[in-house]
């Protein structure tokens, strides 16, 4: 008898064995793999400018703008449309220009002097990590001296630089954008609530996103394992 349990165990152990096991857990991936496979699972990167793209390709300041929305709490209320000319080079028919118009109005975004915006131009760190301070609570106001600054050094604070190895002045690509979204997820807003919860999503005793819930959340119907 005992032979028999001791071979239905042995046997047991092998089939599970080779069941091929693909854990999504951070411990086993590494940060900015598991940043990218969640930001995607939100679906943040992708915009009416741009569905997809490699992760070395740069990022436009329209896209950037819609991006922004898409980590927010109005993701799924701005309008594609919008019957307002805001800049000489975005006028009402471009794809992204109710985007650029609701990032710009929240200062998310600013255009330059001259009057564009340049939504085409990628988009440089000092620029993105403005966007993602406000969506953490901050506003111009609350940068006193040297404004630019300032905002750089909460970046750095916050810890939204975490596999990010870009300047100020660089331009960033995909890759960095999902890791600046992802870092931005887990820090905590102005008053101090992490950000991931104002949005509906848990957080695990590490600190990072829970996946199956940020998949529950987005997806209607079965999951199907991996």
């Amino acid at each position: 008898m005992i032979k028999k349990v001791l071979s239905m165990l042995l046997a047991m152990i092998m089939i599970v064995a080779m069941i091929p096991v693909d854990t999504v857990s951070a411990t086993n991936i590494t940060d900015s793999n598991y940043a990218e496979k969640v930001i995607k699972s939100l679906g943040v990167m992708e915009t009416a400018v741009k569905k997809d793209g490699e992760a070395s390709d740069y990022v436009s300041r329209a896209e950037y703008a819609q991006m922004l929305i898409n980590l927010s709490v109005y993701k799924d209320s701005v309008g594609s449309k919008t019957e307002l000319s805001v800049y000489q080079d975005v006028k009402k028919s471009y794809k992204g220009a109710s985007y650029i118009e609701f990032a710009v109005s929240n200062e998310w975004m600013s255009g330059y002097l001259n009057g564009e915006f340049q939504p085409k131009k990628a988009i440089t760190l000092q620029e993105a990590a403005n966007g993602v301070i406000h969506l953490l609570g901050y506003m111009n106001g609350d940068f006193i001296n040297d404004r630019e600054a300032e905002k750089m050094s909460l970046y750095t604070s916050l810890k939204l630089n975490e596999n990010i190895s870009k300047s100020r002045s660089e331009k960033i690509t995909r890759k960095d954008c999902m890791n600046l979204f992802y870092n931005t997820l887990k820090a905590t807003t102005k008053d101090k609530l992490v950000y991931a919860t104002k949005l509906g999503y848990k957080i695990d005793a590490d600190g990072d996103l829970e996946y199956l819930n940020v998949v529950n959340k987005e997806m209607d119907g079965p999951i199907i394992a991996e």
